[in-house]
């Protein structure tokens, strides 16, 4: 039973027990409406303590798959981060910490290099966007489209697999990050000539100064990459906070 259902049978219950309490006042019973009274408090009580058993139990069935979505969630937001990382062009060495990353080997460690992987993306990957972005060529765009829709296949497995044990703030999230995700495809499929492209390259005769229009576009992916790291991290805080 959901919370709301306790509180209306509840209230019921309560209510029907005023009434024979009430109605014992004026109506000679010989205490059969106080015993009625009482009664409709250990149903109550009974129906709400055999359901905590049953969800405790359901709950502890559940424990091994739902360690196994927070696994493909962590895969999701390392991959994620990662695909960002090298398209920018990026060394893990030079932005890690380099006691994490000798220790991330270990899987009792990971969480300090997921930990690891949450600063770089808010602290180093997020303020220097627009700048990357600038500096990507045709290579590095292609393979920020490469490895982000293999982010998105990832987001679609853990709907597939585990849409009914997700929160739903969880399939909020993943849902969010695909059509992130979605969007900055489109973007780089509907404008191949404009990304990456040397300005003296650009094409001509445009309503908009070439090199503006790219410097447009480059800005709108800049807010999309941005939106993108922010659900990862909002992502991984969900499960680290299930856990807790």
């Amino acid at each position: 039973m959901k919370r709301n259902q306790y509180i209306i049978l509840f209230v019921i219950l309560l209510a029907l027990s005023g009434i024979c309490i009430l109605l014992d006042n004026y109506i000679k019973s010989d205490g059969l409406l106080i015993n009625l009274a009482t009664e409709f408090f250990g149903i109550i009580l009974t129906i709400y303590f055999v359901d905590r058993i049953f969800k405790y139990y359901e709950n502890e069935n559940w424990k091994g798959v739902d360690l196994k979505i927070k696994r493909y969630i962590q895969t999701l937001f390392n991959k994620t981060i990662t695909s960002i990382r090298l398209a920018f062009g990026l060394s893990l060495e030079d932005l890690c910490d380099p006691k994490i990353l000798m220790r991330s080997f270990g899987q009792a460690d990971m969480r300090l290099m997921e930990n690891e992987l949450v600063r770089i993306s808010k602290e180093i990957l997020e303020p220097t966007a627009l700048t990357n972005l600038n500096k990507m060529d045709t290579k590095g765009y292609k393979i920020l489209n490469d490895e982000l829709m293999g982010a998105y296949e990832s987001a679609e497995r853990i709907i597939v697999i585990f849409g009914s044990k997700l929160s739903a703030k969880q399939f909020e999230l993943l849902l969010d990050i695909q059509d992130c995700i979605r969007g900055i495809n489109i973007q780089q499929t509907t404008w191949p000539d404009y990304f990456g492209v040397l300005v003296e390259s650009l094409p001509e005769g445009g309503r908009i100064p070439a090199e503006e229009f790219q410097q447009q576009l480059y800005e709108h992916l800049g807010v999309e990459i941005k939106n993108l790291l922010s659900m990862v991290r909002q992502l991984y805080t969900v499960i680290e906070a299930n856990e807790g």
